[in-house]
């Protein structure tokens, strides 16, 4: 009974063993199947190895890390990943594993099948004491942005250590080699061409290619691939094989596809630098051999050092720019304080002579002869002349310079403006004994140009050779046709010449020849060419030292047969009245408004001269409150009237006629403004007529007597009209 007890609870155990064993295997089996999911799937590389560094499994994220398949792995040591000089501190790590518990977490950069560079983060640990598990994460995206960030923060601390427009330059394209490209070149755009500026390359034939004159010749072809287009669309160019796709495109130009080839360009990246929303250069990378390429993915970054290029050379351009303006101001200053303070001592020796001479009228002995009285007044006159030229020149330069010099494009005959040009040079040239001859070319008989203007250019030329040539020479304008459809004008002179080492700077501002005879201001080239350029001309200079100097300069030919006459013999030219129209003002009564009380003396000798009443006020409130009391027929008013101005005069004015019921008095603007905008806002304000200081007082009483003229019929017709 006993027995068959116990073998009854035996056979009730072993079954329930079997029972649990069964259970146990299958949870067995599924988590191996599960540890083979993961190890199959996992994201990371799995690589398991026995203590000696044998692999002996790795999963398909691993294998696919470093481009190998499982056969060519297996059963080798980790060693074929890690270069030599790494292999030390790989065995150092695998010994520091076999201490209990050890956990080793390092970065690794090991190399693929083919040679690239992988870079990875390996957590490694021993399980059992028999194997090495490593978990491997690629981390090389990871790293290359660390290092990119690095770079861009490396960048823009080197930009800012300098304030040099050129140093800004050189480190933008010297950073960049040999770690990024084989060759980059920084271009910037200046005057509307591309220029470049800054070449880094360790390639010394490239280097030499670059300083070559005719550099840029080639890349001006047009076509997509051309640096040139990223210009005009604002947008990168990548090329990842140039043999792939730039040789076999039929529109690319022979002499493009010879130029990358001299270079040996195969791959490379032309980014705009954009700055204040305008390109303001080129960044142009390539790569020369065959191993090392771009990738589209690259573009992105070498995107953000652009960005960072151009705006640091973009500022340091503006701050050269505004280095160069103050001591422009400090240079004007200095010309101004020298140049006018001449004319003035003129002025101020010939009015104390003719003060004395009034002072002295008694004395026969100093009594002015009425032949010296004329010269006298001729010397004060030229002096004036000379200040308003001076002044007329550093408004035109300072319109150049900000880029809002206009000109008034026509059709004009060539040998009108020749004509005009000589005209106030002949004298001068015949007192010096210079000879002035003039060649003008039959086979081009009119120019498109602004009259004005080129005229101006030419008398700066002429009067510069003036300075320069000697008695006895000659100086010489000749007008030709080029083979560009323009016209070539040359002021060729026989002058001492300009060296070499000064040739170049004769079109700067403010540049002057030490062996100028007469001193100038140095803005006279810098104004012509300025004009030439706004033609849409060219200028340069030829000359050897003591063989005298030549001047070119060419503008467009124009065709068309023009409806208009030719220029007149003077570009500006001021009308003078008859002259019965000097006692034209009788009985005219003119209220005038100046706060500067020297010019209201001199210009109530001059129209109560011509008949008029006249009376003044000083501000703008005592004018308003003289009107009904002395009726004025004309108001002449300053522009600035220190707190008040004559536009506030103007519309007080009108005001006060309006809620009173009064007729509308003409008033006449005085102004020393003479740029454009300002005499818009004249005209635009409503006055009736607007002259420009100085002006000839004949001229202002003529003006005067037609304007009251006019009123006076215009009210006329009112009360007939009303009658």
């Amino acid at each position: 009974m006993a027995s068959n007890l116990v073998g009854t609870v035996v056979t009730k155990m072993r079954s329930a063993v079997v029972f649990l064993w069964g259970l146990l295997s299958k949870d067995v089996r599924k988590s191996q199947q599960q540890s083979r999911v993961l190890f199959d799937y996992a994201s990371d590389g799995i690589w398991e190895s026995d203590l000696n560094g044998k692999i002996l499994r790795v999963n398909a994220a691993g294998l696919s890390m470093l481009g190998y398949c499982e056969e060519e792995v297996i059963g080798r040591t980790f060693d074929i990943f890690v270069a030599k000089s790494n292999r030390a501190r790989l065995y150092e790590r695998v010994k520091r594993l076999r201490n209990p518990g050890a956990v080793d977490i390092s970065e690794w950069q090991l190399i693929s099948k083919d040679g690239s560079i992988v870079e990875v983060e390996i957590s490694a640990k021993i399980y059992g004491r028999s194997a090495i598990y490593g978990f491997v994460r690629d981390i090389t995206i990871r790293k290359c942005f660390e290092r990119r960030l690095a770079f861009l923060a490396s960048l823009s601390a080197q930009l800012s250590e300098v304030m040099s427009y050129d140093e800004r330059v050189r480190i933008s394209a010297d950073v960049m080699t040999p770690r990024y490209a084989d060759l980059c070149v920084v271009s910037m755009v200046e005057n509307d061409e591309v220029h470049f500026r800054a070449v880094s390359t360790a390639n010394e034939k490239t280097r030499m290619r670059f300083q070559a004159p005719n550099v840029q010749l080639d890349l001006r072809v047009p076509n997509r691939f051309s640096p040139y287009e990223v210009i005009r669309t604002r947008k990168p160019i990548i090329v990842l094989d140039v043999q792939a796709e730039v040789f076999p495109d039929s529109d690319v130009s022979a002499s493009f596809k010879s130029y990358l080839e001299e270079l040996g360009v195969t791959s490379y990246i032309s980014i705009p630098l954009i700055s204040r929303d305008r390109v303001v250069g080129l960044f142009n990378l390539a790569m020369q051999s065959r191993s090392r390429r771009f990738h589209q993915k690259d573009i992105g970054f070498f995107e953000e050092v652009a960005d960072r290029c151009a705006v640091a050379i973009d500022n340091a351009d503006l701050y050269q720019r505004a280095q160069a303006a103050a001591h422009a101001r400090e240079l004007v200053l200095s010309i101004v304080s020298h140049d006018i303070r001449n004319p003035m001592a003129n002025i101020d020796l010939a009015v104390q002579l003719l003060q004395s001479s009034a002072q002295s009228a008694s004395e026969e002995s100093l009594h002015l002869a009425p032949e010296l009285v004329e010269k006298t007044v001729s010397r004060i006159k030229s002096s004036l002349q000379a200040m308003e030229r001076l002044i007329a020149d550093l408004l035109d330069f300072g319109k150049i310079q900000s880029g809002t010099l206009s000109v008034k494009m026509e059709s004009v005959e060539v040998a009108a403006l020749v004509k005009t040009a000589i005209e106030p040079f002949e004298e001068k040239c015949r007192r010096k004994n210079l000879k002035l001859l003039t060649e003008i070319d039959e086979a081009v008989s009119r120019v498109r140009c602004d009259p004005t203007r080129l005229v101006q250019v030419l008398w700066n030329l002429i009067g510069n050779s003036l300075k320069f040539t000697p008695a006895g020479g000659e100086i010489r304008l000749s007008t030709k046709a080029d083979a560009e459809d323009r016209v070539h004008f040359t002021v060729a002179d026989t002058g001492c010449g300009v060296n070499n080492a000064e040739l170049s700077k004769i079109f700067e501002r403010f540049w002057q020849s030490k062996e100028a005879a007469e001193i100038g201001y140095g803005l006279g080239l810098s104004i012509a060419k300025g004009i030439v350029v706004s033609h849409g001309g060219k200028i340069w200079a030829e000359s050897s030292e003591g063989h005298g100097t030549e001047i070119h300069f060419v503008v467009p030919v124009d065709h068309s047969q023009p409806n208009q006459p030719s220029i007149q013999s003077s570009p500006i030219v001021q009308p003078r009245p008859d002259k019965d129209l000097l006692k034209s003002l009788s009985g005219v009564r003119i209220l005038a408004v100046d706060d500067a009380p020297e010019n209201l003396v001199l210009l109530k000798m001059f129209l109560e001269r011509a008949g008029a009443d006249f009376f003044y006020s000083e501000t703008v409130r005592d004018a308003l409150g003289v009107l009904n009391e002395i009726h004025p027929d004309v108001i002449l008013t300053d522009i600035e009237l220190g707190r008040e101005s004559g536009f506030d005069l103007l519309r007080r004015l009108r005001a006060w006629e309006s809620n009173l019921g009064k007729p509308r008095t003409p008033v006449i603007a005085l102004s020393a403004h003479v740029d454009d905008e300002s005499r818009k806002k004249i005209q635009m304000a409503g006055f009736d007529l607007e002259f420009q200081k100085p002006f000839v007082p004949a001229v202002l009483v003529d003006a005067m007597a037609r304007l009251t003229l006019q009123q006076a019929l215009s009210e006329n017709q009112t009360l007939e009209a009303g009658v």
